[in-house]
């Protein structure tokens, strides 16, 4: 049954908000220090839970993208708005580029020449986290044709064989394929050694980005039959089993990051999609029309917002590293540094984006095939 288009819906833009914030926070684990910590008592313990919560960041967005780009057709039109999304990449990256040169001066190191890191652009490395943007493109580019297959399904029994199929071949392999079953003592200890048993074949794991976006297609289509509060309580309980699981994959040494934890992973998915459910289910029907436009407002600032966090995650972190010499002491800044990281990223998006449409506006009145 094909699905009618609607109204906005404010609590999508609160999903890529959540998104957009998730990604941020999750990068204060990167860069204070923590992977080199050795996990051990309560404190890491609920670090870890709190870093699970955030893991859903990019999933969210796949989902989002399925649910809200399924209808799409094999048009120009639709094409032509793959050019938003680059110009945004570009002016980013251009960004980038400049933040690099300055801290390159500042630091006296010059091996960064600016003629590499124009290229760069082109190789999606200017901008640290524009590995998303070659993500995207490629996704962007199938999104009619995976479209196509989705309408020809003839009934939910269909689509659902459809993402049960993904899940066997994407998701499941990182959620099994990561024990030894021939020692106690790897049990006892599973950071001695990494070399696992393959219950699954695991080399369809990487398009992990299809398998979300046809998630949030049938999710569209027929959403989760579940209350909001049963899912808070599913969230938080996820949270704490599959926190605790990491903690006992890396206890007693530093923190072990293998594909359990990927966006690839089952266990990732699983939360991801209740995370989905509960936010996209928001009732904001009360909302003030304000409220509704700040929120879309914000939501259209997230995709410049993530590239540029670079520029700050670089920028804040090197001052507090600096400042600061134990992960403990650092943690006592989160509610400094991660809000001023999404700020900043958000009003230098915003400033981006105003650049976008006063260039886009002059070009296409010189050529209007670009109008899209």
């Amino acid at each position: 049954m094909p699905l009618s288009s609607e109204k906005r819906n404010p609590a999508l833009d609160v999903v890529r908000c959540f998104a957009f914030f998730s990604v941020v926070f999750i990068h204060f684990f990167m860069y204070s220090g923590f992977y080199d910590e050795i996990i051990t008592g309560w404190l890491f313990w609920l670090m870890i839970i709190l870093r699970t919560l955030l893991l859903p960041c990019v999933p969210l967005f796949l989902l989002l993208s399925g649910y809200l780009m399924i209808e799409k057709k094999l048009t120009r039109t639709y094409y032509r708005k793959l050019i938003d999304t680059l110009a945004v990449y570009v002016l980013a990256s251009l960004c980038c580029l400049l933040s690099n040169v300055i801290h390159s001066q500042i630091a006296g190191d010059n091996d960064s020449p600016l003629g590499y890191l124009l290229i760069g652009i082109f190789s999606y490395t200017t901008a640290p986290y524009a590995w998303y943007i070659e993500m995207y493109i490629g996704l962007f580019l199938l999104i009619p044709f995976l479209n196509i297959l989705y309408a020809n399904l003839r009934s939910r029994r269909e689509k659902l064989g459809l993402v049960a199929t993904l899940f066997v071949v994407c998701a499941l392999p990182a959620a099994v394929n990561i024990f030894r079953f021939d020692s106690l003592q790897w049990w006892l200890n599973p950071t001695e050694n990494s070399n696992y048993h393959n219950l699954l074949p695991a080399f369809w794991r990487l398009s992990y980005p299809v398998f979300y976006y046809y998630v949030g297609a049938y999710l569209r289509e027929y959403p989760l039959k579940l209350k909001k509060l049963p899912c808070g309580v599913l969230i938080v309980l996820w949270a704490v089993l599959f926190g605790s699981f990491q903690f006992y994959r890396s206890y007693g040494s530093i923190f072990v990051q293998g594909e359990w934890q990927g966006w690839s992973s089952a266990y990732v998915a699983a939360g991801s999609i209740l995370v989905f459910h509960l936010l996209s289910g928001l009732d904001c029907s009360q909302w003030s029309e304000k409220a509704k436009k700040t929120a879309g407002y914000l939501s259209g600032l997230c995709l410049g917002g993530y590239l540029v966090s670079a520029i700050f995650d670089k920028w804040f972190y090197e001052i507090l590293n600096n400042s600061l010499d134990t992960f403990f002491d650092k943690i006592f800044y989160i509610p400094l540094i991660v809000p001023a990281v999404i700020i900043c990223s958000l009003i230098l998006s915003a400033i981006l984006n105003w650049v976008y449409r006063f260039l886009k506006i002059r070009i296409c009145s010189v050529l209007p095939i670009l109008r899209v």
